[in-house]
């Protein structure tokens, strides 16, 4: 939220609108959730195939959310953090 109320007034300065602000602020959000929903299905998937990094430890896959195929944890992970970066701004 620091961010944004400290980016604002720099970007009127540029001349950039303010509905051209928000719409670039919500795509750059909505890229690093699907980004980041794409790394935790790699480690994920890593968690996986290594028994729970060899000690059983389950890090990644958490039970009844994110137990699923990759396409769903991706999914799952990809609304929750884009909600949260949303909520955030």
């Amino acid at each position: 939220m620091l961010s944004i109320g400290r980016s604002l007034p720099f970007a009127f300065a540029l001349g950039v609108g303010r509905c051209s602000y928000y719409a670039g602020t919500v795509l750059l959000a909505v890229s690093l959730a699907a980004v980041y929903g794409l790394v935790l299905v790699v480690l994920q998937v890593i968690e996986r195939a290594t028994d729970g990094w060899g000690v059983g430890l389950h890090f990644f896959r958490v039970a009844y959310i994110r137990a699923g195929p990759w396409y769903l944890t991706w999914l799952t992970s990809f609304i929750l953090l884009a909600l949260m970066f949303v909520y955030g701004m």
